[in-house]
């Protein structure tokens, strides 16, 4: 709550200046709402497909498994993303508070399997984790057409653009063409919590300099990116694209 109460005494004196209605959770004045300072952006399915790149990178972690955690590899066998997988929801219910973060609960579900499978952890997890991201990361050559053009866009009519994500890409490791598009990352480890939580708002409004009311959130998710960005105080676009349609009822509603 320290860190939390950190960044928002940074925008709180800003944000006076924008009081919500009675009984409003967005805290967005319907008359006069603040010019927009910051456009922060999603990142799966709203600036690039979620599957390529993540798929990639399982099939990226399986090779690296069976070099450097052979035991843990044979032993998964035939399915290793599988094992992996409950390796880690294993992990989470064991220490709850790694929930938010995928990178450090993917990393304890690979500890957890080379320990119970007769491999060193200590080193081997690390590279494997290591090339993972990198390979996770690789988003380059998956952007949807109008990505790049629409950030260039947003950045030469003067606003700050950043990326809010709840995965574990991270911009900074996806190579300049993309990386050179966002004046920011933040994630939900940085937060110490996942949208929709007001954590990873309040700590891009303050990686902007702006006010939460100075910041649009735009995201393909109703939950965590709509209903999220409102709560924190921010405005919101809902990204609907064509290949993620149909919306289920309960998102329509």
């Amino acid at each position: 709550s320290t860190k939390h109460d950190g960044v928002h005494s940074r925008w709180a004196a800003r944000a006076t200046t924008q009081v919500g209605p009675a009984g409003s959770s967005s805290g967005i004045d319907a008359g006069m709402p603040l010019p927009p300072r910051s456009v922060t952006l999603d990142l799966d399915d709203t600036c690039w497909p979620t599957l390529p790149p993540i798929m990639a990178a399982s099939e990226r972690l399986a090779a690296d498994m069976a070099e450097f955690l052979p035991n843990s590899a044979a032993a998964c066998q035939p399915s290793t993303l599988n094992h992996l997988k409950a390796a880690v929801s294993a992990a989470v219910d064991k220490e709850p508070l790694l929930a938010h973060d995928m990178t450090e609960s993917r990393r304890a579900g690979l500890a957890s399997l080379a320990t119970a499978h007769g491999d060193d952890p200590t080193e081997a997890v690390d590279e494997c984790m290591r090339r993972f991201l990198v390979a996770r990361s690789d988003v380059g050559d998956h952007l949807y057409a109008d990505t790049a053009p629409s950030i260039r866009a947003l950045r030469d009519a003067g606003l700050r653009v950043g990326a809010l994500t709840n995965g574990n890409c991270d911009v900074r490791l996806s190579g300049p063409a993309v990386s050179s598009l966002f004046d920011f990352a933040i994630g939900a480890v940085d937060a110490g919590a996942a949208k929709p939580d007001a954590a990873p708002f309040w700590f891009a409004a303050a990686a902007a300099e702006c006010s939460p009311a100075e910041m649009v959130h735009v995201g393909d998710d109703v939950h965590s990116d709509l209903i999220g960005a409102l709560r924190a105080g921010s405005r919101a676009i809902l990204l609907s694209r064509p290949e993620q349609q149909p919306r289920k009822p309960r998102e329509l509603e």
